[in-house]
């Protein structure tokens, strides 16, 4: 049976970001012979971080739906001739993958499962907020949904999760005990599912308390983990499965890579990048594509404050996206001259085929084309 890890971490006041160090600077990898070159923007935005939708939800290489969970609502995009084309305003979708294994993706949206996101419904009911993942949780070969609990209260179970019983057949499970939590977004990574967010009892933002909780799932029922990481997180913002049981996780203010349960050091140049006005940035959204052969690690930066112009204001500066390669656990090379170098106030990011979308807050997402 596929053993399935759920990390429920909160969101709280971050710990100062660590200084950079000139005498380490980053081992860099081989230059790519091509570049992303940006195709064009969207037209709505996605204020949302990473913990509130993560990423679009790709329905293939050429078509994504870019979701705001604040507002709920959704816009789809086709890239058509090399430009990026506005097709209209589906429902929010959370996720779009194939659920039913018949090669289509499936958009998981608020009223349920779209099938090959287009038709009729299926028998999914959901309670907003509707952020899902799709994970095989029991290990049946089927994928299940795990997702925010049906019903949002101070004592509420961490998490609830749909098991597919039979081809698009879903059923809500018994809920696990421990903390609420909201807002969450989930990563899945070797058969472990990673959520993050913050507990319900929580007061107002600039008082959140850091906190983490593991489970897995075995023998029918979820049980409490160690801590693999060995130290209470920040803000986890993202997860990014590296295969082989790995994972990196994108921290404030640093990167934390984990291989079987693990922690790997990672060097202090790849945590530490620095924005425009040399303050380190944020790591906030993970995605990986393979381009030339070579499999690069991007990670959207940020800094910690909302709105871009309050940024520029307190002397922050501005960000970017970095492009890296991993050779081995915690040996990681960082890939310039990308194209993918553009100042912004990055929280998310998103990949598939030779498409790279980006976005992050007071401006539109930005979509590139490897070339």
């Amino acid at each position: 049976m596929t053993r399935a890890l759920l990390a429920v971490v909160a969101l709280g006041c971050a710990p100062a970001a660590p200084a950079p160090d000139p005498a380490h600077p980053p081992r860099l990898a081989a230059p790519l012979s091509g570049r992303f070159v940006e195709i064009g923007t969207t037209a709505s935005r996605s204020d949302a971080n990473t913990l509130e939708i993560g990423a679009p939800a790709f329905v293939s290489d050429r078509e994504f739906i870019l979701g705001d969970l604040p507002s709920l609502t959704a816009r789809r995009y086709q890239i058509e001739a090399g430009r990026v084309v506005d097709v209209g305003a589906p429902e929010f979708t959370s996720a779009a993958t194939d659920l039913d294994g018949d090669g289509a993706a499936d958009c998981v949206e608020a009223r349920g499962v779209l099938w090959g996101c287009a038709g009729a419904h299926g028998n999914v009911s959901l309670v907003l907020p509707p952020v899902l993942t799709p994970a095989d949780i029991d290990g049946d070969g089927r994928l299940d949904l795990v997702g925010s609990p049906p019903v949002d209260t101070l004592t509420g179970p961490p998490f609830a999760w749909w098991r597919q019983t039979a081809p698009r057949t879903f059923e809500l499970q018994p809920l696990p005990a421990g903390p609420c939590v909201r807002r969450q977004a989930m990563r899945v990574f070797g058969g472990r599912v990673v959520a993050v967010g913050w507990t319900c009892s929580d007061a107002a933002p600039a008082d959140r308390t850091p906190s983490q909780i593991w489970y897995r799932f075995a023998g029918g029922a979820w049980h409490a983990d160690p801590d693999p990481i060995g130290y209470v997180p920040s803000s986890p913002m993202d997860l990014l499965d590296l295969g082989g049981g790995c994972a990196l996780i994108a921290e404030h203010p640093e990167h934390v890579e984990i291989c079987d349960g693990v922690r790997v050091e990672v060097p202090p140049a790849f945590a530490v990048q620095l924005s425009d006005r040399g303050v380190p940035m944020i790591p906030w959204g993970l995605a990986t594509i393979t381009v030339e052969g070579r499999v690069l690690i991007l990670v959207a930066h940020g800094i910690d404050a909302w709105g871009s112009p309050e940024h520029d204001a307190i002397g922050r500066g501005r960000s970017r996206v970095t492009a890296w390669e991993r050779a081995a656990p915690g040996d990681w090379r960082l890939v310039e001259g990308t194209g993918l170098e553009r100042l912004g106030e990055w929280r998310w990011i998103a990949a598939r085929g030779d498409v790279v979308v980006v976005g992050g807050h007071g401006e539109p997402a930005r979509v590139y084309r490897f070339e």
